[in-house]
């Protein structure tokens, strides 16, 4: 197996992993930060920046994942921080998705295979003297992408060390936060082809834990059970709106008209889901609003019935840090950028956007939607459609 010496991440040469971890596990983030005031990345920025960034596999990734699950079980992991084991128990959850469908899996194997050329250890030998990341990469860089592919092929076959370190933190003694997200990482897990026999055990649980806790606890173990197949349909009708939505967000309820009726109801009051948990987010979703939108637009096939959801998305000012609420509708009503040509819902829809203040008040977010979309960012636009006769 390869050394840290002889690995990089996602910015360059990996050296020094290991004790960027060690400190993680230990919850020594603070003395870190007193010692090395000057470092670049942090213990935790390390964990999530450099070994995940966003899904991007490197050989750094594999050893943080074995290191980390050979770790996660220590009675003082994260020293007095218990946030420290969730967050952990979520990077492996994440990078677990990254891999765990194998969709390319195959080609990563036959490129994997040229892993021990020699040209492939020259540009390793070059490469680790010089802080590069991988996403400056150009043509001569071929050799890198062989030990990118190898460190996917690498990842995925490690998963299963994975599972029983994961598995053994669902006991009531631990805390209900650190089962939630330990749920939702066992759910990926079963996807594996080794895990596969775990699934029913795995599935069990998610539906007895539905049942009791606090409603962000159930809520999140529905969307699991969504995952895995599971039965959510009793839930469709539980008192507290985050449960309800989650229920209904399962993708076997995608044709069940209950299930539409939750979301579409759901969605005329972005707001209230929006503190559905008060401040708390669900762990699996940064957007439970956005969800329910995407959920709506694949499900119901007219713009009509969703009018109502698509006018309350566009008047919806969300938090910062989310996107534009109203994107999947305004996708899904006007495909390739046209605005004119489209039914009363359309026309009415193209009416409450220009009606709004949101999108012309040079809120970069809405500047990248209509960047995505091909849709006009000038309001005359919007106001000419509105009264378009089609």
């Amino acid at each position: 197996m390869i050394s840290w010496e002889r690995a990089f991440h996602a910015f360059g040469p990996a050296r020094g992993g290991h004790e960027l971890l060690d400190v993680l596990r230990r919850g020594e983030l603070e003395r870190y930060a007193c010692e090395h005031p000057r470092e670049g990345l942090d213990p935790y920025s390390f964990l999530w920046s450099a070994l995940y960034c966003a899904g991007r596999i490197t050989p750094a990734t594999v050893l943080g994942l074995r290191y980390l699950a050979s770790a996660l079980t220590a009675e003082d992991f994260g020293g007095d921080d218990p946030t420290l084991r969730e967050a952990v128990v979520w990077w492996l959850r994440e990078v677990t998705r990254a891999v765990v469908d194998g969709t390319y899996l195959d080609q990563a194997r036959r490129m994997a295979r040229r892993r021990d050329d020699p040209a492939v250890n020259e540009w390793l030998d070059e490469y680790l003297r010089h802080e590069r990341s991988v996403h400056d990469w150009g043509e001569g860089d071929e050799p890198g992408r062989v030990l990118l592919a190898a460190a996917e092929a690498d990842c995925f076959d490690a998963l299963p060390e994975v599972f029983e370190p994961v598995a053994s933190l669902l006991v009531a003694r631990q805390p209900e936060r650190l089962r939630t997200v330990a749920a939702s990482a066992a759910a990926a897990l079963v996807r594996h082809p080794e895990l596969h026999r775990r699934r029913e055990a795995i599935t069990a649980y998610h539906l007895a834990e539905a049942a009791r806790g606090t409603p962000l606890h159930r809520a999140s173990m529905l969307l699991g059970l969504g995952e895995l197949g599971g039965p959510t349909l009793p839930w469709l009708d539980d008192p507290d709106l985050g449960v309800r939505v989650c229920a209904a967000l399962a993708p076997d309820l995608a044709g069940t008209a209950a299930a539409t009726r939750v979301l579409r109801s759901a969605a005329l009051d972005p707001a209230a889901l929006h503190h559905a948990f008060g401040d708390v987010r669900l762990p699996q979703l940064l957007s439970l609003n956005e969800a329910v939108a995407e959920a709506l637009c694949e499900r119901v096939e007219d713009l009509g019935p969703l009018l109502d959801g698509a006018t309350a998305a566009v008047a919806y000012d969300g938090p910062a840090g989310d996107g534009v609420l109203c994107e999947p509708y305004l996708r899904k009503a006007f495909p390739r950028g046209v605005l004119h040509g489209g039914t009363d819902a359309h026309r009415a829809l193209a009416r409450a956007v220009a009606a709004s203040d949101n999108p012309w008040r040079d809120d970069k977010r809405w500047t990248a939607v209509f960047a995505r979309t091909g849709l006009p960012a000038e309001r005359e636009a919007w106001l000419a459609a509105a009264r378009s006769d089609g």
